[in-house]
């Protein structure tokens, strides 16, 4: 499936003559109790990353640190949810970390240097329930430990058998898309310390900024294609969100990471199976959307900094935003009290075209005061 440019076209009607929609300033919708895999087959991938250390002082004064980063993940998985909700299919595991480890040594004091690769791989078997990405099965465990002087240590070297689990949690699900997150692992991996938090305990202070993600589509012949278009609106996402809220971001990024999240909604809303009546026991009210949640946080964004914006712009990213149907609560709220300051600014300044724009979205979408603001303008100007 090639992936399309989506453009939004200019509106070109008259103010008057539009009919409002209505965007209700209402609550947020509720969250679903049970948010799973929709029926058919899956294809996904997950992606480890981060990085885990921990330093102290030992009771005998000697001091230490240690810790673990996310050197590769390839880990993919392909399963089948029937009619019931049950589960059937296999994760193909593969992670890789190096480790550290320095300080002194306890009770001698001497100073040491390790340095170890691990990995962890194998095929596991995925069961359970359309709410949970559960796998188990065995797998190997590799390590190469390097002492101070960089030499191998033989004997803390080399493959292990060893059982691994994983479970990750279903966050978010509809019928073109499906995300989760790690919640419990089993075996000697690094996914054990997935998820973790940071802090002091006793003389030991804790780093961890560990994640694991899973991201799936249905599988069609160029789910591949989109899964890596997915994961890097949602890395891309993920770093957006990672700075200050106060932080100046470039409007012409956001609003191209915008157009790429919608043009890949759009596209896995075309799927066939977007088009069937949902199943038995499944309702839109369990449906939830990573990239419908992207769209309403990156619209959140552009609206809390609507000055780096021209009107035109505000516009086409309410309309996508609406369209994901993103815009609700205090969204719905800051929206309109951004195209109310910029409804006064432009008649203020005599833009036509501007005062034209937001009384056509204030009808669309039931800003009425607005609306009614921008034909008197619009009256008395002609």
């Amino acid at each position: 499936m090639k992936m399309k440019r989506y453009r939004t076209s200019s509106i070109l009607i008259v103010a008057a003559c539009v009919t409002a929609a209505g965007l209700a300033p209402a609550g947020a919708q509720p969250e679903p109790e049970t948010t799973r895999f929709l029926p058919g087959a899956w294809t996904g991938t997950i992606a480890t990353a981060g990085a885990f250390s921990v330093s102290g002082t030992r009771a005998d004064g000697t001091t230490f640190a240690g810790g673990d980063l996310i050197s590769a993940s390839n880990s993919t998985f392909s399963i089948t949810v029937d009619e019931t909700g049950t589960v059937a299919g296999h994760v193909d595991l593969d992670v890789a970390w190096e480790g550290f480890g320095t300080g002194e040594a306890p009770f001698t004091g001497d100073s040491y240097d390790i340095r170890r690769l691990q990995s962890a791989t194998g095929t596991l078997t995925v069961s359970g329930e359309a709410s949970r990405l559960q796998a188990s099965g065995p797998g190997v465990w590799d390590t190469t430990v390097f002492d101070t002087g960089g030499s191998i240590v033989e004997e803390s070297s080399g493959p292990s058998d060893i059982t691994i689990g994983v479970t990750y949690a279903v966050e978010t699900a509809d019928c073109a898309s499906a995300s989760g997150s790690l919640v419990a692992a089993e075996g000697t991996t690094i996914l054990r310390t997935v998820p973790g938090s940071s802090g002091v305990q006793g003389s030991r202070t804790f780093t961890n900024e560990l994640t694991s993600t899973f991201w799936a589509v249905p599988t069609f012949d160029d789910s591949a294609e989109v899964l890596e278009s997915y994961i890097a609106i949602a890395e891309d996402l993920r770093d957006l969100l990672a700075q200050p809220a106060d932080a100046p971001i470039d409007p012409a990024a956001l609003l191209e990471l915008i157009v790429r999240v919608e043009e890949i909604r759009s596209e896995l809303a075309r799927l066939d199976v977007c088009q069937e009546p949902l199943p038995d026991g499944w309702d839109d009210g369990s449906l939830k959307s990573f990239l419908d949640d992207a769209i309403a946080v990156l619209v959140a964004r552009v609206f809390g900094d609507p000055g780096a914006y021209d009107v035109q712009q505000l516009i086409s990213v309410l309309h996508l935003g609406v369209r994901a149907g993103a815009v609700g609560g205090d969204l719905a709220e800051l929206v309109r009290t951004v195209l109310a300051d910029a409804l006064d600014d432009a008649i203020a300044n005599d833009r036509l075209a501007d005062v034209q724009a937001i009384g056509i979205a204030a009808a669309q979408y039931g800003f009425a005061e607005l609306y009614e603001q921008a034909i008197s303008y619009l009256e008395a100007a002609s």
